[in-house]
């Protein structure tokens, strides 16, 4: 028998924690750690599943690909489910977190 599914994600999915670091002393170039502020962006603009639905054969598999959308410094806790029609539904705990990235170049 032929099984249909569709991924979603769980819309009251908790906010993202965003590190900010501020320049405390533009003039002496220290930089001071920021406070962390929230910010609300739909889980869909955070992550991506593909494929987003199919159709599974008897004895056939698929894999599934997650895709997380870095930011500086970004973390993000979410849960996607997968409904299989006339199933049950699997909630899928994800999870992403990403580091600040700096650099300097020099002349020499």
């Amino acid at each position: 028998m032929a099984v249909a599914y569709e991924w979603s994600f769980l819309e009251d999915a908790p906010n993202i924690d965003e590190q900010e670091e501020i320049d405390a002393d533009n003039e002496g170039g220290k930089k001071k750690k920021g406070k962390k502020k929230k910010k609300h962006l739909p889980i869909n603009e955070v992550f991506d599943i593909l494929p987003v639905s199919g159709i599974l054969q008897p004895d056939q598999s698929e894999n599934v690909e997650f895709t997380f959308y870095a930011g500086n410094g970004l973390g993000y806790n979410g849960m996607a489910v997968v409904s299989v029609d006339g199933g049950p539904d699997y909630d899928v705990p994800i999870q992403g977190e990403s580091s600040n990235v700096s650099f300097r170049l020099s002349t020499n």
